[in-house]
C-alpha cells in the first residue's frame, strides 16, 4: 500500500531536500492537499508545544529543526516521535527513514480474513441504554478473547468515545472522504484501540457530507470489510432510521433491539418490527429484543411485553443505576468498575450466548 506524506515545512531548502527523498522511494508519494495522511514531516522551532501533535491527522510524524539539544530530543521521544532530522537535512537520512517506515507498514499485520458476525444494536427510543449495551457487549466479547470492532453509527450524537474515555484521532467520516484508499491496512491505521482490547471507530461529529452523496454505499463497504477482519463487529446504531443506519441493518447478521419495559418503548418496538417486515430485513429470526434496566418488580413483566409485541424477549439486563453511572463518569466499561455486579455478569452471559457457549 502506498504511503502518503504531507509536509509542514517553512524553509524552502529543507522542503526541496525532503521532496527529493520522497520521490526517490517507491510506494511513497507527496500529498499536497491537507487532511488525513500516513505521515507528516513537521518543522518545529523554539516554543513548539508537543501537545499540538495530536491535531495532525497522521499515523506517523517525523520532526525536523535547526535547533538540536537533549531537552528537545527527550520531548520528541516522550511524544512517540520515531525520526528526527537535524538541519541541514540530508536526503539520504530522510530516504532511509521512509524506507524503514515502508517496511514497517508492509509488516503491519491486519487481522487474518474472517467471516465475522456483525451485530447492530439499535434502540426503541433515545435514553434506553443502547450505547451502554453496545459498548459493554463488545467489551465482554473482547474479554472472552474475541477480536472485536465497535462502530458508532450515531451521526452527530455518538457517545462511544465518551463512554470509553477515548480520544480518537479519526472517525468513519475519514473513510467517506478517502474511500479509494479503503483496505484493511488503511482501516487498521485509523481505528483506535482501547485498553479493553476493542478497536473503535467513532462517528463523525458533524452532518456535512455524510447524508446522501453515496455515504450508505461507503458504510456497506466499510462494514463488510470489517467483517473480514474481526470475529465480531458491534454497531451502535442509535435509534434513528436514515440511509446509513438502514444500510447497517441490511448488512447485519443480527439486530439487537434495545428497549425498556414501558408502554412508549414497547409501542416503538412494535412499530420497528413492523417496519423491518416491510423492508424485508432484518429477518424475524435475526432480530433479538433486549430489555435494559430490568427489575423483578417492574409493573410490566417480560411475559406481558412478549404478548404485546408478539415476540419472545431474548435477554433481560438488570437495572444497576449506580454501576452504569459510575462506569460512564469514569469512561470505563462496566466490567472494569463492577465486574461482580449482576449487570456485568448478565452482559458476560449474553456475550457467551452470542458466541454459542451454553450459559448456566
Amino acid at each position: 500500500m502506498d504511503i502518503s506524506v504531507r509536509l509542514e515545512i517553512k524553509k524552502q531548502t529543507v522542503r526541496e531536500e525532503i521532496e527529493k527523498a520522497i520521490s526517490s522511494v517507491k510506494g511513497v508519494y507527496y500529498q499536497r492537499s491537507g487532511g488525513p495522511c500516513d505521515l507528516v514531516i513537521l518543522e518545529i522551532d523554539d516554543g513548539f508545544e508537543f501537545q499540538h501533535l495530536r491535531s495532525f491527522q497522521a499515523s506517523s510524524i517525523f520532526l525536523t529543526s535547526d535547533r538540536v539539544d537533549s531537552g528537545l530530543l527527550v520531548q520528541a521521544l516522550k511524544a512517540g516521535i520515531k525520526e528526527f532530522f537535524p538541519q541541514p537535512v540530508k536526503k539520504d537520512d530522510v530516504r532511509d527513514a521512509l524506507l524503514k517506515l515502508r517496511e514497517q507498514k508492509g509488516e503491519t499485520k491486519a487481522p487474518k480474513e474472517k467471516k465475522g458476525k456483525l451485530i447492530n444494536v439499535i434502540g426503541s427510543k433515545g435514553g434506553v441504554g443502547t450505547t451502554t449495551a453496545a459498548v459493554n457487549l463488545a467489551a465482554a466479547l473482547a474479554d472472552l478473547g474475541k477480536q472485536v470492532a465497535l462502530v458508532d453509527m450515531n451521526l452527530l450524537f455518538g457517545e462511544v468515545p465518551v463512554l470509553l474515555n477515548l480520544n480518537a484521532s479519526f472517525n468513519w467520516g475519514e473513510v467517506v472522504r478517502n474511500i479509494s484508499r479503503l483496505d484493511s491496512s488503511y482501516l487498521m491505521g485509523i481505528l483506535s484501540k482501547h485498553t479493553s482490547g476493542l478497536y473503535v471507530l467513532p462517528s463523525p461529529p458533524e452532518l456535512d457530507g455524510f447524508r446522501g452523496n453515496g455515504a450508505s454505499g461507503v458504510v456497506d463497504k466499510l462494514l463488510r470489510l470489517m467483517q473480514g477482519m474481526f470475529d465480531f463487529v458491534i454497531v451502535d446504531g442509535g435509534h434513528s432510521l436514515d440511509d446509513t443506519s438502514l444500510k447497517g441493518l441490511e448488512v447485519a447478521d443480527s439486530v439487537f433491539l434495545v428497549t425498556e419495559l414501558s408502554v412508549p418503548c414497547l409501542t416503538n418496538v412494535k412499530k420497528l418490527l413492523w417496519t423491518f417486515r416491510q423492508l424485508g430485513y432484518p429477518r424475524e429470526e435475526d432480530t433479538k429484543v433486549i430489555v435494559t434496566r430490568y427489575h423483578k418488580k417492574s409493573l410490566i413483566q417480560p411475559k406481558d411485553a412478549e404478548e404485546s409485541i408478539q415476540k419472545k424477549i431474548h435477554w433481560c439486563i438488570p437495572n444497576d443505576y449506580f454501576a452504569v453511572t459510575s462506569a460512564i463518569n469514569q469512561g470505563k466499561t462496566l466490567a472494569a468498575v463492577a465486574r461482580n455486579a449482576e449487570i456485568s455478569k448478565s452482559l458476560k452471559e449474553l456475550a457467551l450466548e452470542t458466541i454459542g457457549r451454553r450459559t448456566n
